[in-house]
This record gives C-alpha cells, structure tokens and sequence, in this order.
C-alpha cells in the first residue's frame, strides 16, 4: 500500500470510519433497504476472470437482446482485474489496458442498455490476484464506485488487515448512492447477515461440475432461517452453461438457486451459449419463485436413508408452496411429497403444476409422486384448496430480527418453541444471533419430531405429480 502524507488524512479518516461503523454496530443500522429479492445479473469471473472492456460490452449487448434483461437479471459486474494500482493520492488506477475507456464509460454503456453497474474489490489491503483491496480506504473507494454509477459491489476476503464487513457496509450507506454489498470469505461468519444484503456460504469456489453443485446446495440448506429480504445466503455465481454440466444437471443447478433465494449471477459467455442453456436461464416460472417477495429460502423436509432423495420447500407470497423433488442418486429414483410436509392438513386437495414440463397436473389429495431422474429435478408449485387450512408457518420481519409463529386453524400457539424445519427450531422472537446459535448447535432434546412422512404412501396409491 502507498504510503504518503496523504496517508494520515486517511489514517485519521479511517479511525472516524471505524468509530461511526461501531456506532453502527446495533439493532437495524446497516438496513440500507435494498435488495429486497435476491440480486440477478451476470459477473465476468466463471468464464473471464475480470474479463475486459470488449467481453462486458457484447455481454450487456447480448443480455438486452436474448431475453435475460427482460427475465431480470439486472447487473453487470466486473470482477478483480479493472484495478491497476493507487496513485498517490490513494485513487485506484484502472488497468488501461484492459478498460481502455475508463469504468465510467463502461458503466455508462451498460446502464444505456438498461442494465445496472457492478464492481469489485477486497476488504483487505490486496485483493485476491494482488489488486488493491479496500482496506483503509473504504470511504474513498466507496466516493469512487459511486462517481462510476455503482449499484453493486462484490467484496471478496482476501489480503493483509481484512477488514469487516460492517466498515465497508458504513462507507457504502455515507457515499451518497445506493449500493447493493455482496460479501465472500470462505464461508458464512456469525453476524454477517445483520450487515450484508448477501454472503458467501461455501469454503471453496463453486465448480463447474456436478460434485461442487451438489455439495453447495447442502451446505446452503441449515442456513436457511437466515434469508429474509435484503438479506441473502449466497452459494457462489451460477456455473449453468460451463463445464462438465449435462444439460439435466443445468436444470438442476439453476432450480436449486431459484429455491434457495439466492442470487442468481450468470457466469456463463451469453454471448454464444445455447438454446437450451438460455432457455434454463430465463425460465420465467422458476424465476418467480426466486424473486418471491414473501422472501423466504427452501428448507429440506424429508431425506431418503442413503441421503441422496430428498423433498424441499420454498413457501410463497400467495400461500403456495414450490415443491423440488432432488434425485442426488446415480440412477432414476421415485420420490413422493405429502402435503402435511407443506404445512397442510392430511387429506386435503390441492391444485398441482409442474413448472419444468409447463403443465397443469390436476388437483391431488394429500400427496403425490414422480420418478425423478439420476441428478434430476421435478418441481412443482401447489396451490392449496379451500380444505387446506392447517398448521403453517408465519414470519414478522423487522430490521434486525424475525419472529417465527406456528398459525394453527388461525389461532397463534403459544409455544416456547414452533417448529419451521425438520431439523431446526427457533424459539418465539429469536434474533438472528439465536438463529445462528440454534443451526450451530440444534437443541436436540427440545427438538420436536418431524413432519409425518407417511412412508405407507410413499410407493403405492400415491397420485403422479411427474
């Protein structure tokens, strides 16, 4: 880091940073109220690493073009590699060679396209290829993304004196714009979600490979209490389009994201991707289900013994519930949901679509049934009938906090415990910091017992959802 006289306004500047971001350290303060549904966009690293100013500029042509603007995906974000050096000032320089036209150019040409501006840095002093990271000098860089017309900023873990989130997150909500903040380190850390509107939740970079798409999406699952609006768990950018991915895996990448409420960055090159690549992308039946605006992130209701089947739950805006069947298995498998697993009463009927096949299924009672096929998906969203009313799970968000209530027949019930997993609990009025606590180290005499799973029905009698 260049040292300069300069350097001790910064130094005292970053003590007064300091200060005010522990001033900021209570209940609500880092609410910037933004991000109210999972971000989605495009970020160059997957295929590009930074990439360049020629790639970001065909990448938001082709996103105003092939539909992905227009399914919502709204950032273009350029990853660690614009960032040269500092002068002596503390300015970061821009690599020239790569960005020949400046970020505000390049910031101003995607906005013309209708598309928003994101960028990158480290909360360290160097970033993770060695570009100038943030810290010490948050205030100024976050002055310096907002003269480029930023709307997100990527901030990855990496370099000497890292520096919290809360500091950058403080920088950002004093530099006069709104700007989303996407935080990475090698996975979750306590009290992250207070301050970030998004956190990385996995140890390693995702793979563009069956084996790291798997293991994120069960890493992200006990972090699901944490998910409300503004506030994100982050499995790592989308790899649907890359690699060794068939096209069935794709399939599953992308509805595993969408149920999971996370974001959705592309990482593939839109520019030449397939037919069908772009087809998963901009599914628009899938992605209502990802920006629901109830917020909240699918949790496992039922495991097969072998680990490898499994039911997920996203619960919805209107009173629906999105439904995946996951076959993680090297071969097909059958795989049953029984409403009751959704928070409704045994026997009940209710309206079922398959959002992959695009197919109304019919009304079914009490559960159905599909073959699923080896790293599979069917996905499905219920609506519930008049004959539904039944144990559900209700969530009051605030600032800081959220207050799980078990609704039976309408009537709060007044438990020091309501279960809203099969394997978690949160008590009445827990904070997040209790949340945490609870995924950390459940509570396994308090636990309640699952949901019924109805293992009679599971194989025989059971309608077909697939």
């Amino acid at each position: 880091m260049i040292r300069t006289p300069d350097r001790t306004i910064a130094a005292v500047s970053m003590i007064a940073l300091a200060a005010a971001a522990a001033l900021l350290a209570q209940p609500g303060r880092y609410e910037n109220g933004l991000s109210r549904t999972p971000p989605m966009g495009w970020n160059t690293w997957n295929s590009f690493g930074g990439g360049n100013e020629t790639i970001v500029k065909q990448t938001a042509d082709a996103m105003a073009a092939n539909g992905m603007r227009d399914a919502g995906y709204q950032f273009v974000v350029i990853d660690e590699g614009w960032a040269q050096s500092r002068n002596t000032d503390g300015t970061i320089m821009v690599n020239a060679t790569l960005f020949p036209s400046g970020i505000l150019s390049l910031s101003t040409y995607i906005r013309s396209k209708g598309l928003r501006f994101g960028i990158y840095t480290s909360r360290g002093e160097l970033a993770c290829g060695g570009a100038p990271g943030s810290s010490g000098w948050e205030q100024q860089d976050a002055n310096l993304y907002a003269s480029y017309l930023a709307d997100y900023v990527k901030a990855d873990g990496c370099g000497a004196n890292l520096h919290g989130p809360e500091v950058l997150q403080a920088a950002l909500m004093a530099c006069g714009r709104p700007i989303i903040l996407g935080v990475n380190q090698w996975g979750y850390h306590d009290g992250w979600d207070t301050v970030c509107n998004n956190w990385g939740t996995n140890g390693t970079d995702i793979g563009a490979n069956w084996n790291s798409i798997s293991t994120f999406i069960d890493q992200n699952e006990p972090l699901w209490p944490l998910a409300r609006p503004g506030h994100w768990n982050n499995p790592d950018m989308l790899e649907v389009g890359n690699g060794s991915l068939t096209l069935e895996e794709n399939r599953t990448h992308f509805t595993m994201w969408c149920m999971l409420a996370a974001p959705l960055f592309a990482g593939n090159d839109l520019r030449s991707m397939s037919t069908q690549v772009r087809d998963i992308l901009i599914d628009t039946a899938l992605i209502a289900v990802n920006q629901d605006s109830l917020g909240r992130q699918a949790r496992c209701v039922w495991r097969s013994a072998d680990r490898l089947q499994s039911v997920w739950v996203k619960y919805m805006r209107d009173s629906s519930r999105a439904v995946t069947l996951l076959n993680q298995g090297p071969s097909s498998a059958r795989i049953s949901v029984a409403w009751p697993w959704l928070g409704w009463n045994a026997g009940v009927s209710c309206r079922v679509r398959d959002l992959w096949a695009k197919t109304e299924l019919g009304t079914m009672t009490d559960s159905c049934a599909a073959t699923v096929v080896s790293h599979g998906v069917v996905t499905l969203r219920v609506f519930p009938g008049t004959d539904s009313r039944g144990p559900r799970v209700q969530t009051a968000y605030n600032d800081t906090t959220f207050t799980t209530v078990l609704v039976l027949f309408d009537e709060p019930v007044h438990a020091s415990s309501a279960q809203i997993a099969g394997n978690y609990t949160l008590d009445h009025g827990a904070s997040v910091s209790a949340a945490r606590r609870r995924i950390d180290k459940p509570d396994r005499k308090r636990q309640p017992a699952r949901l019924p799973l109805h293992q009679a029905r599971r194989h025989a009698g059971v309608p077909e959802c697939g």
